[in-house]
């Protein structure tokens, strides 16, 4: 669908310079559009572009797609919450790059885990794709220190002390 971004780093992709992108793959993972003229253009992009258009992984198949992957773009246009693929590019050790919206930005340490751009910035984007192609020794320097998943406990502590301090400000 439009607000997961995919056109967004189809066009960025499709900007680099061909020396670029001849060093780099894309390929897009996820269920067809229920949009057909949003389909349609995803295609044209992807041919554009010289990307492969995959459906969807099943969830076994996920853990092995994400330790495969140089790098994961999450170009999502609206506020997520707290994506799965996120976390689980984060266990499986995958650099991210996220739109800096919402639980995206907030789980997406720059320099660390990944990067974050501005959210439908194909330009930031397309700049961001060059460095990283045309220097790929910088992803190996993210993760230099493991990611923190909270457990279960953690995570409820801590949305405790969240409500509490907003009852406790009233």
């Amino acid at each position: 669908m439009p607000v997961k971004g995919a056109h967004v780093l189809l066009e960025a992709f499709a900007g680099l310079a061909p020396e670029l992108r001849a060093r780099a793959r894309l390929e897009v993972h996820g269920p067809p559009s229920h949009d057909a003229a949003y389909a349609a253009r995803l295609a044209e992009l992807a041919r554009a572009s010289d990307t492969r258009l995959f459906g969807p992984a099943s969830r076994a198949e996920v853990p092995a797609l994400l330790r495969g992957l140089d790098l994961l773009v999450v170009p999502s246009l609206w506020y997520e919450n707290r994506p799965l693929v996120i976390l689980e590019a984060q266990a499986a050790r995958t650099p991210l790059v996220v739109s800096d919206l919402g639980g995206m930005a907030e789980l997406v340490r720059d320099g660390e885990s990944g990067y974050r751009v501005p959210a439908g910035d194909v330009e930031a984007l397309r700049a961001l794709l060059a460095r990283l192609v045309a220097a790929p020794a910088e992803l190996d320097a993210l993760y230099a220190a493991p990611p923190h998943v909270p457990t279960l406990d953690e995570h409820t502590d801590a949305v405790l002390a969240v409500y509490r301090e907003l009852r406790d400000a009233r």
